[in-house]
């Protein structure tokens, strides 16, 4: 605002209609100030005893001084509502209907677009210091920048690392009649500590808070809504995030996002709401079909990027009856490059007739064109067709991955992403010849999902020494490319048990290979999950395009399903099983002497056997210290405990086992009960000399009286 403005008088929002009687000097001031803006905007007083309020015309700030601004208008009724698709015009004082292109919930308020910090939010930021991080080193002398923790509208959501730091966001609402409160959110790390309030007033916490005040986390990559009851009056409504003390040194926490914040109750609305941009429109304007595309939610054309070698891939033509095939090469799909300008790459030609690759271990070409799984009691190394197992050999069932012409059985791949759309491509991994890999064109924040799923194992459970014993192996080799931040995860999930995280890996990893011991028969889904974080000064969608991850093998033994790469010598011959043959294992406590030898050799003094397919001395743990074993089966104590000092005791007259009552306990029905344990110190040979069992009973007292 230009100086000589200041002290010109205000003008009414409807002075433009008077202009004619002004002196040449005011009605000059006057079409300045209409082109600049109304000097005037109109707010409400609260409302009073009669439950009414005054609609009062208040000059904006450093635009103008005295002026004579319009009477004020009386409003009898403060709970005036308009409808939705309509919104309260505070000059005309009645309910008019949207714009084009623009919406209202009528006594409700949504928020669901966050490009920036919508109006009437609030965010704040403090440092925040817990024992948890002192105790770990994360020392303040570091310095901590909190605004990298502070909540951030990104654009479909509002997000906040948490962090060192402890961040709020709050917005303030007078409801004219009770309403509700709901909000979508994804909270997937518990190491941040992420808390509702909502307060009166009178700085009082709202009734049933506690219902409210710890939302649960999600599951990565889903989004909750959590829905509060609201009172009548002001509502001031706090969101926080604090973290426990993990240091961006360490690990950067995964953020707190809220996607969409509705609160109905309130009187009214005076301005309506501009569409999203993928709520539609009236009058799109097409992109130009050659040059550029749009993607989903966009509002404006995007040009067309040069095609990469990342925007196509390579599948094998199905096997002929002479066993060859063909390199074919298609478009990811939807094409969005552009393959006509100077440095795009073009879609490579389909190659000459070339011999099919071999099939996988455990497998053969069947019908001369697809790879199919060896049957029962054979094996193949995937190269020559199945052959029948030699007697006194058993076939080593399993899944052994390490050729990719095409999907393998029982693996799929899908795509998740951070907001309810669908990914803009349906390839996610692709197989390349020797590896599988990740595909580019996804979102930033895209979950990169490839599965495999395994119906059981061929061993029963077995607990040896206290601990579970394996009953089959999931190892596999991976290498990860990444130019920014990105996250590769391997998961499981069960009948018995949700999806867990087994280990994970951040940025760029040389090839390596991994392996997990599986313990419990269960029906399983192994899964890879590759991210692209996008964190980093230069991380842009360009500069992690090319990000990817590479899993080259995937084996998982003794598996009910899936085929035999071999057959293994039995160690005592074989037995018949049904119409098949198992080998005759060992002895209990004994394992097989090596691959070449068909040997039972006992395992040594105070030592036990812990794996399900013995083989090789390292079959057999130490039972530790204080602890023996005779028969390599189960480790026990003597209680007699010898000392590197020379110094011994004995302590084998205690009684056989100490009973130990707790205090009784009532269920919700009144059923009384109370726990007992027999605590045994000293083995019985490694025989249990304390047994449990259950003696539940059940008393009925009945009450005669009237």
């Amino acid at each position: 605002m230009h100086k000589e403005f200041l002290n010109r008088p205000c003008i009414r929002p409807y002075g433009i209609q008077n202009s004619k009687r002004l002196d040449g000097q005011l009605a000059s001031t006057l079409a300045i100030g209409i082109r600049l803006q109304k000097d005037y905007h109109y707010e409400f007083t609260e409302c009073d005893q009669s439950g009414g309020r005054w609609r009062v015309s208040v000059p904006k700030p450093l635009t103008c001084v005295g002026g004579a601004p319009n009477p004020p208008t009386r409003v009898n009724d403060c709970r005036i509502s308009c409808e939705a698709g309509t919104y309260f015009n505070r000059s005309t004082l009645e309910c008019l209907s949207c714009p084009p292109g623009t919406y209202s919930l009528g006594g409700g308020i949504k928020f669901d677009n966050w490009d920036h910090l919508p109006l009437g939010f609030h965010v704040s930021v403090e440092s925040f210091e817990s024992n948890f991080r002192l105790l770990h080193n994360f020392a303040t002398e570091y310095g901590i920048n909190c605004s990298e923790y502070t909540w951030k509208p990104k654009n479909s959501f509002i997000s906040s690392h948490g962090g060192p730091c402890a961040s709020t966001l709050s917005y303030s609402v007078e409801l004219v009649k009770p309403g509700m409160l709901s909000y979508t959110y994804q909270y997937t790390d518990p190491s941040i500590l992420f808390n509702f309030e909502a307060q009166n007033d009178q700085c009082q916490s709202i009734e049933d808070v506690e219902k409210y005040k710890w939302p649960r986390t999600t599951e990565e990559a889903k989004w909750r809504t959590s829905t509060v009851q609201l009172k009548a009056g002001l509502n001031v409504l706090y969101w926080k995030t604090v973290g426990m003390g993990f240091s961006d040194k360490v690990k950067k926490s995964k953020p707190v996002r809220i996607k969409k914040i509705e609160i109905s109750g309130v009187a009214y609305t005076s301005e309506c709401t501009s569409c999203a941009p993928e709520a539609g429109s009236s009058d799109c304007t097409p992109c130009d079909a050659l040059t550029q595309y749009s993607p989903k939610g966009s509002a404006k054309c995007v040009e067309r990027p040069p095609c990469t070698r990342q925007d196509y891939y390579e599948l094998h033509a199905p096997c002929d009856e002479t066993k060859q095939t063909q390199l074919l090469y298609k478009w990811v799909e939807p094409k969005i490059c552009r393959d006509d300008v100077p440095r795009s790459a073009s879609l490579p030609s389909s190659s000459d007739r070339i011999p099919c690759p071999p099939c996988n271990p455990g497998m053969e070409y069947a019908n001369q064109s697809m790879c199919a799984f060896c049957e029962e009691d054979h094996y193949s190394d995937g190269a020559e067709a199945c052959r029948k197992c030699p007697p006194s050999t058993a076939p080593n069932y399993g899944l052994f991955y390490k050729w990719w012409p095409e999907m393998p059985p029982g693996m799929f791949s899908r795509c998740m992403t951070l907001e309810e759309g669908e990914c803009m491509s349906d390839v996610v991994w692709q197989p390349s010849g020797d590896h599988i890999r990740t595909t580019s064109g996804q979102s930033l924040d895209a979950y990169l999902i490839l599965s495999l799923k395994v119906p059981g194992f061929r061993t029963k459970e077995r607990v040896v020494n206290g601990q579970s014993a394996e009953i089959g192996t999931i190892s596999f080799t991976f290498e990860l490319l990444c130019t920014q931040t990105c996250v590769f995860a391997f998961m499981l999930s069960s009948i018995r048990k949700p999806v867990t995280e087994i280990q994970s890996w951040t940025g760029r990893t040389v090839k390596q290979h991994f392996s997990y011991d599986i313990t419990v028969d269960d029906v399983y889904t192994f899964n890879w999950v590759f991210q692209k974080l996008g964190i980093g000064e230069n991380a842009t969608s360009d500069t992690i395009q090319n990000d990817m991850a590479k899993v080259y093998d995937i084996t998982v033994l003794n598996t009910i399903s899936g085929g035999a790469s071999e057959c293994e010598p039995c160690p005592q011959g074989t037995e018949a099983q049904g119409h098949l043959y198992r080998c005759i294992p060992c002895p209990p406590g004994h394992y097989l002497k090596d691959s070449d030898s068909l040997e039972c050799l006992p395992c040594p003094y105070n030592t036990y056997l812990w794996k399900s397919v013995p083989q090789g001395s390292e079959s057999c743990k130490s039972c530790g210290p204080g602890l023996r074993s005779e028969d390599g089966q189960r480790c026990y104590s003597d209680c007699r405990i010898y000392l590197v000092d020379g110094t011994f005791f004995d302590l084998s007259t205690l009684p056989a086992y100490m009973e130990v009552k707790g205090s009784p306990l009532f269920t919700a029905s009144g059923t009384q009960y109370f726990h007992v344990f027999n605590i045994s110190l000293c083995g019985q040979n490694g025989k249990p000399a304390a047994l449990c069992r259950n003696n539940v009973t059940t008393t009925y007292v009945l009450d005669a009286q009237l």
